[in-house]
């Protein structure tokens, strides 16, 4: 009985799959098309072709499903089409996991986001399961479901996160990324306890904090250095005058000589180190008067007109407005063009001139929430220039491009850096362009006042 019902089933369903095409082959034979043998051998084949394909499915449904699923069900097709809607049961279901897996992903890259520090999550394997805003501008925007090695490849932090692994718990550390730009890291590694993402990997980029303990450092060091040197001159010659020079007039007058220039070395060094450290405690405050810049301009050439003298060299004063006035602080400004030009003066050729061009240029300067047209001074001179090699560095504390030179012209080191500070403090911009064995170009832009344009 039961082989009859197979059979029973298998020609049902041969039949339907074989309706069509036996249809399709009578209707020709009736137009004429064919002869009816030949259609009935076209629906026979169908019949065939159609009970070898399903007999597999129904043989592979009783294997799987036994015989005592083939008694209690109503027939093995039930079986397949069963064994199909739960493959599709569980797809759905599989789906719907994914997506509420990257929905909580989400949900925790958004709570990350409000970090301002780089944040990372990842699980035991070392994959990265979410990451901030932050994370993703410095590191790349496909962090998740990488490997931590992937991204980071420094020993000390791999090492930290090895220690958490291994049952720490927490790990701290502090590393150094030299590409795309050198930028130094203090890492830490929490737990978030019994979730999918198994640790925290917190990074703070302390690279400014870094730089500003070794610039304090080098300061400290240039500082001590430049004050050591005057001091050792003035002891020595003190020591002279009371010992072996005590009665002797000539060595008594060289040596006062020398004490009295090593004093002024040290009393301009005093002045520029005290300005330079009032100017960065007020780099943060925007000044908020105004300043004609011609008569400033005229009084710091005429001030310099003597040693300009001295080294054969022509102050030459162009494009000045009188009615042109800037947003800045007076002493401060005129403390910037005095540098500049004493600069050009001590380092341009000799018998050559220093050219100081005022002009407007185009662009503008945001103060206050407004834009604001630009005011350029150029300081000109026709030395012998600076080489690329120093020319970033010309603003640092105590950089020289001419140590020698630079000493034995009385100076300290820090007039380029006074200028930058003022310049920023006034929001202002300062170019440096040099060509060697021609000469520099030294340009201030500054915001012109509104209320004079």
């Amino acid at each position: 009985m039961r082989g009859s019902n197979r059979y029973a089933r298998l020609a049902l369903l041969a039949g339907a799959f074989t309706l069509a095409p036996a249809t399709t082959a009578l209707v020709l034979a009736w137009r004429g098309d064919i002869s009816l043998g030949l259609a009935l051998i076209i629906a026979l084949a169908a019949f065939l072709g159609a009970a070898v394909v399903l007999a597999r499915p129904l043989r592979d449904a009783d294997r799987l499903a036994g015989p005592s699923a083939a008694k209690q069900s109503p027939g093995r097709i039930a079986l397949w089409l069963g064994i199909g809607a739960a493959e599709e049961r569980a797809e759905r279901e599989r789906e719907r996991l994914e997506e509420e897996m990257r929905a909580r992903r989400d949900r925790e890259g958004r709570s990350l986001d409000a970090h301002p520090d780089p944040l990372l999550t990842f699980d035991e394997a070392r994959r990265i399961h979410s990451a901030n805003a932050s994370a993703r501008r410095v590191f790349g925007e496909d962090l998740t479901g990488r490997d931590l090695t992937e991204t980071f490849r420094d020993p000390v932090l791999l090492g930290a996160v090895d220690r958490a692994l291994e049952g720490a718990g927490t790990a701290e550390a502090e590393f150094r990324i030299t590409s795309p730009v050198a930028l130094e890291y203090e890492c830490a590694i929490r737990p978030l306890g019994d979730t999918e993402a198994r640790f925290l990997l917190i990074l703070r980029d302390v690279t400014a904090v870094r730089q500003t303990e070794r610039m304090r450092a080098d300061f400290i060091a240039n500082a001590s250095h430049e004050i050591r040197t005057p001091l050792a001159t003035l002891a020595g010659c003190v020591e002279t005058l009371i010992g072996p020079a005590r009665d002797d007039p000539a060595a008594r007058d060289r040596f006062l000589d020398i004490m009295s220039q090593q004093a002024e070395r040290m009393t301009r060094l005093v002045q520029d180190l005290l300005s330079l450290s009032r100017i960065e405690l007020s780099e943060h405050t925007v000044p908020t008067d105004t300043v004609k810049i011609a008569p400033l301009l005229a009084r710091v050439v005429d001030g310099l007109a003597l040693p300009a003298r001295e080294a054969a060299v022509a102050l030459d004063l162009q494009g000045t407005e009188t009615d042109v006035e800037v947003v800045g602080d007076e002493g401060e400004l005129e403390q910037v063009f005095h540098n500049l030009i004493d600069n050009a003066v001590k380092y341009g050729a000799d018998g050559d001139s220093v050219e100081i061009l005022c002009e407007r240029t185009s662009g503008t300067i945001t103060l206050d929430g407004r834009d604001h047209p630009v005011l350029a001074v150029t300081v000109v001179d026709h030395g012998d220039g600076i080489s690329d090699e120093h020319r970033p560095r010309l603003t640092e504390r105590f950089y020289r491009a001419d140590t020698a030179r630079s000493r034995a012209l009385g100076g300290t080191g820090l007039g380029l850096a006074i200028v930058k500070h003022i310049v920023n403090r006034h929001r202002g911009d300062l170019a440096i362009a040099s060509t060697p064995g021609e000469g520099s170009r030294f340009t201030v832009r500054l915001p012109l006042s509104l209320s004079h344009i």
